[in-house]
């Protein structure tokens, strides 16, 4: 493997190489042919050509080499700013100083730069509007790192603290109510507003994900995943989690809409059809059922939030089992794909995949062990009472016919 800083000499040399060309011989190599500028920090840029820019990309792999870092930043985020940190040392290269030592100095700068990058991650808070149960006035509750809240409960707490202020708190809850407000000024409080509506949009409900030390993309995704798993968690009081999920929905994600079709037969008369995809809301539940519902599973929420809190991670951070919880993470997305797919099949897919995340390495062998251990299922025990089929037959055509053959393109039984 090529050491970093023989790649930070090369790209020395090949910024050396473009002092006196033109720019159009530059970006002879891009198709299409577009200069390719990085920012100097001082207000100005610096061309760079092809190869330079594929060797930038390149290093940024090394300079990553805390393993945690993988988990703040997606790679796209983390090459850009490995590319803005050359453009800073770059503007200042001495075309009479030795290379290697040009290198040794740059190298230094851009850890220095990075590392600087990294420490500023702050703690942040993501909110999305979503679907909660039929009643829209259930009390705050909160799965580890991921909290729900009555979108007028979230409003005021974010008056008190500080973070809306009281114009567009109070203008804010008139529309929530139906009033129409007089059309503000083009400020920074009339986007804020205007965001607040957007995001929430007619959701009755809140869902705030708290995170810290992560970058902006890697945080948005990984928010929206933690809220997705902590709906995914309460469904799973119902007898068909796939049901209730229907109606528990961020508005991030999608809203209730109505898909249309439209078919002709020969000879006769059709007229189109239509079918509600998702639902406005998840089933109805008495407030005192909710709220009895968590007491009792308290042991269940709290683990529920620790796999939570481990996906929003980094490897510095302090997380009990973490074997455990890695393995219920990866079985509960798994699950929550297989309950969104609109593709029969392919939910199977994501659902025998759940698992055999929970099975570990060992197939349909380690699937029975948690059957038997968790459930106390016999692997040759029918499935009901009123079928011969077992759970290892069973478990032979879901496993077999529905993942493997599927995964690997060899399904002829769509």
């Amino acid at each position: 493997m090529v050491k970093l800083i023989s790649i930070i000499e090369e790209i020395i040399s090949e910024t050396l190489k473009l002092q006196n060309l033109s720019i159009k011989e530059i970006i002879k190599d891009d198709n299409p042919p577009f200069p390719r500028l990085i920012s100097t920090g001082n207000g100005g840029s610096i061309l760079v050509s092809k190869k330079i820019d594929e060797l930038i990309i390149r290093s940024a792999d090394s300079f990553k080499q805390d393993s945690s870092l993988s988990l703040k930043y997606k790679d796209a985020e983390w090459n850009g700013l490995v590319r803005k940190a050359f453009g800073y040392a770059l503007g200042n290269i001495n075309v009479n100083d030795d290379i290697s030592d040009s290198a040794e100095i740059i190298k230094t700068n851009i850890q220095d730069f990075l590392k600087e990058q990294v420490n500023s991650l702050g703690v942040r808070e993501d909110i999305f509007g979503c679907t909660l149960f039929a009643d829209t006035d259930f009390p705050v509750f909160e799965i580890g790192p991921v909290k729900f809240e009555p979108r007028l409960e979230w409003l005021q707490r974010k008056t008190k603290n500080g973070d809306v202020t009281k114009i567009t708190s109070r203008r804010i809850e008139k529309q929530w109510q139906g009033s129409k407000q007089t059309k503000r000024k083009n400020n920074l409080e009339m986007i804020r507003e205007r965001d607040i509506l957007e995001v929430i949009g007619k959701c009755p409900y809140v869902c705030s994900v708290s995170t810290a030390k992560l970058s902006v993309d890697a945080r948005l995704e990984k928010s929206a995943m933690a809220a997705r798993l902590a709906l995914t968690s309460i469904s799973l009081f119902w007898k068909k989690p796939t049901n209730v999920l229907d109606g528990f929905n961020l508005s991030y994600d999608r809203e209730v809409r109505i898909q249309k079709n439209l078919s002709f037969s020969p000879g006769k008369i059709t007229l189109g059809g239509m079918k509600m995809i998702g639902m406005p809301h998840g089933p109805e539940i008495a407030r005192e059922e909710w709220l009895g519902m968590l007491k009792d599973n308290a042991d269940y929420f709290e683990v529920c939030g620790e796999i939570l809190k481990y996906l929003l991670s980094g490897n510095d951070d302090q997380i009990d089992r973490p074997k455990m919880m890695n393995v219920l993470t990866h079985s509960l997305l798994w699950f929550h794909e297989g309950c969104r797919d609109e593709i029969a099949l392919m939910a199977i897919v994501n659902f025998a995949a759940s698992m055999d995340s929970l099975g570990g390495t060992s197939g349909k062998k380690g699937i029975f062990k948690v059957m038997e251990n968790r459930l106390g299922w016999n692997k040759d025990k029918s499935i009901n009472s009123h079928s011969t089929v077992t759970f290892k037959q069973m478990t032979d055509k879901i496993y077999g016919n529905g993942r493997s053959l599927m995964i690997h393109g060899k399904n002829n039984k769509f």
